[in-house]
């Protein structure tokens, strides 16, 4: 069927879908399906698109591929779909619908100064494309009759720029528009700026949202309100009201940036950053967020952010420890080993999965330089001293030679220094004067093999230490024990001194054994310096020895109570009560120092030898 219409010219700035409309409505036609039967009437609507109308593409002119707006410059996602708004105000003075007023984010007219209005107020419901009339309502209320409301300050910057940007899209010219965000951001096009509008706002309203697209959210004139004034109170004012955006949804506190750690919403906010705004025109966006996490929280660039580049790697204050390792040559463990010991600033938290992760202040890598180059592991110490590792364990235990830092298990990742073995070898040969020729030698490995008992060791090193054995000579002072040089004589006349001493002693166990009492019992002697001990290095532990000089002492000067009872054939408790009315009373005992057995001094137990009724 061909129809002979009244052809409208197309207006400068008119959206394709208000001129199928209004050329509808001209020529008394009550639908829109009246152009599938008219081909000639498409092809000549089609010259027109992209020339004069603008905007979103009706369903008779899409097809298979082809974009859904009327140029590639344009964004289909930040056109309005079934519904619309529009100004009364622009309306009454020319009735055409604007290409503005089906952008998503043209909320307030940049005429007139007013909020569009996307719902009749005399019926409440929405504008669809889908009606009788351009100008009026589905309830024939007539658009040019209403009125609207004068629209904020962020409404219209925002809608000033986008009338701008779409003008320049469209090539058309539109005079007198100049605002901060024009003058700042006039470089930018529609679909740019609307990316922007849409992630500010909706972090700015809503920062837990996990939405991709979220242009579902502002489909009616409220939401599409919220987003815009959200944006517009963070882009007026650009770049100051962005950090304080960046810093509310962080939860940044001032002075404290590097010691805690941004909320999720931060990170979110990043990674959102990243996908919209890698295009070249929105760069910027990205340079001021990583000035400000560089600035502020630097800690950030090490939480495994992919987007952070070389530039922003050699800048930060901080790296992790996969980088710190990788820069000084050594394995992650030991970097933080290194952490734990000091040596290493940072900080270090615990993940929501109990993971360990730690982070390494770049300044403190030149300290742990120094002190990598000093310290050495067990067995790079014991090379150092000549000595197997066994003999540096007992030095070690026997507190001669301290550990820079003990690992988390015993003889695991023991780390020692080699100033601090260096100043040890010279203090050991220090003592030394060079032999006679007639002196039979011995060699210091050859003393450690085979003439050395359990516990002669460290009384060794001690004795060469107090100059109580001489030292003839070492052959360097650079290799420890394995150059030292004795005296044949000297050294087996120590041995014999220190074995003869060895031999006067005994455990406390065993002075407990010799003095028939239990070793708990000789122990509480021990410790009130009753039974006199001194420490000495028994194996691998310092423990307490008893002379036997000092068990014959103790005999002679202390009497047990139970042994007393045992001779007067009488209870230990009747011979205390007995010997309290004489003004006798024990040093030692349960109801005195909580020990297990009551001890009397003998010179107190003379004075009532004729009640115990013994000669002793």
């Amino acid at each position: 069927m061909s129809y002979r219409l009244h052809r409208p010219m197309p207006i400068s700035g008119e959206c394709i879908r208000g001129y199928l409309l209004r050329l509808t409505e001209e020529n008394f036609i009550g639908h829109q399906s009246w152009l599938r039967d008219s081909p000639e009437e498409l092809r000549i609507i089609r010259l027109n698109i992209g020339k004069k109308l603008h905007g979103r593409l009706g369903n008779l002119f899409q097809t298979k591929g082809e974009e859904q707006t009327s140029s590639a410059s344009l964004s289909s996602s930040y056109f309005m779909r079934a519904n619309n708004r529009c100004c009364p105000d622009c309306f009454r003075d020319m009735s055409y619908w604007r290409v503005e007023w089906e952008h998503r984010f043209y909320v307030a007219c940049h005429i007139h100064k007013k909020y569009l209005i996307d719902l009749c107020p005399v019926c409440s419901a929405k504008l669809p494309w889908k009606r009788h009339s351009l100008g009026a309502c589905m309830c024939g209320s007539r658009i040019s009759d209403w009125s609207a409301m004068e629209g904020s300050k962020g409404a219209l910057l925002i809608s000033e720029f986008l009338a701008l940007a779409l003008a320049k899209e469209t090539h058309r010219n539109i005079e007198g528009l100049d605002n901060f965000l024009i003058s700042k951001f006039g470089n930018l096009t529609s679909n740019s700026f609307s990316a922007l509008i849409h992630l500010f706002g909706t972090f700015a309203i809503n920062p837990l949202t996990r939405r991709k697209s979220g242009s579902h959210e502002c489909t009616d004139m409220e939401g599409s309100l919220a987003l815009v004034n959200a944006a517009s109170n963070i882009l007026d004012g650009w770049p100051q009201n962005f950090e304080g955006f960046l810093k509310a949804i962080g939860g940044y506190q001032e002075g404290r940036g590097i010691e805690l750690m941004p909320s999720r919403h931060f990170y979110g906010f990043a990674n959102a950053l990243h996908k919209k705004f890698s295009t070249p025109e929105l760069r910027f966006v990205l340079r001021r967020y990583r000035s400000f996490v560089l600035t502020h929280w630097p800690r950030v660039l090490n939480q495994r952010n992919r987007w952070a580049g070389q530039k922003e790697i050699e800048e930060q204050p901080y790296v992790s420890v996969i980088l710190a390792a990788k820069w000084l040559h050594i394995s992650s463990q030991r970097v933080v080993e290194l952490f734990d010991a000091g040596v290493l600033r940072g900080y270090a938290r615990i993940s929501t999965q109990g993971r360990k992760i730690v982070i390494i202040e770049k300044k403190s890598l030149s300290n742990a330089d120094k002190y990598i180059a000093d310290v050495v592991t067990l067995n790079g110490a014991a090379e150092l001293l000549g000595l197997p590792r066994s003999r540096l364990d007992e030095l070690v235990v026997a507190k001669i030679i301290r550990p820079r830092h003990d690992g988390p298990k015993d003889g695991v990742n023991r780390l020692f220094s080699r100033a601090e073995i260096s100043r040890f070898i010279k203090k050991i040969t220090s003592g030394q004067h060079e032999p006679s020729e007639e002196e039979d030698l011995i060699s210091g490995p050859v003393i450690l093999k085979a003439h050395l008992g359990k516990g002669e060791f460290v009384r060794l090193i001690l004795d060469i230490l107090e100059r109580k054995l001489p030292l003839l000579c070492a052959r360097t002072t650079d290799f420890g024990f394995r150059d030292l040089i004795f005296s044949r004589k000297g050294f087996f006349t120590w041995r014999k001194s220190i074995r003869n001493a060895r031999d006067m002693t005994c455990t406390v166990a065993e002075a407990a054994s010799k003095l028939g009492l239990k070793q708990e019992v000789a122990y509480h002697l021990v410790k009130k310096g009753l039974l006199k001990s001194r420490t000495q290095l028994v194996g691998k532990r310092v423990t307490a020895v008893v002379g036997k000089k000092h068990i014959q002492q103790f005999e002679i000067s202390y009497l047990s109570a139970s042994n007393m009872a045992r001779q007067c054939e009488t209870s230990p408790r009747s011979l205390i009560a007995k010997l309290a009315s004489k003004n006798v009373v024990p040093v030692t005992g349960p109801g005195i120092d909580h020990g297990r057995q009551y001890f009397f001094k003998t010179e107190d137990i003379s004075k009532a030898v004729k009640l115990l009724g013994h000669k002793n």
